[in-house]
């Protein structure tokens, strides 16, 4: 059973609902997709950790840059290619209130996000 999330909220304001773990999230996918006819899939949130539902099918995490860190000191994620990355910020979007922007890796081939412009 999921809870209601008290940091992150859609882009209409409602908090959104939230699951310790990948499986109990997918738990909610398919019961959405049985009971509601709606096609969701699952992601971990890079705020709070925790796990939410998002409207369409998966999507391939990126993997992880072996060099640069965000401000949190994880390391960022890194896009294959700046399509990649303009579509994780569609993503985001719905989940952030923060106005996010792609750049292009100074150590390995790929494309990260920031928020600084």
């Amino acid at each position: 059973m999921g809870f209601r999330s008290t940091t992150c909220m859609s882009s209409t304001g409602k908090p959104l609902m939230s699951h310790y773990t990948q499986a109990h999230a997918n738990e909610e996918v398919a019961r959405v997709a049985t009971f509601h006819k709606k096609l969701m899939h699952c992601y971990q949130c890079e705020r709070c950790r925790h796990w939410h539902l998002a409207p369409g099918s998966a999507y391939e995490q990126p993997r992880e840059c072996g060099t640069c860190q965000g401000r949190d000191g994880l390391f960022k994620h890194l896009y294959e290619t700046e399509s990649d990355a303009e579509q994780a910020i569609c993503r985001l979007e719905t989940t952030r209130y923060v106005r996010l922007r792609v750049y292009e890796c100074p150590y390995e081939p790929g494309f990260h996000l920031t928020s600084r412009y």
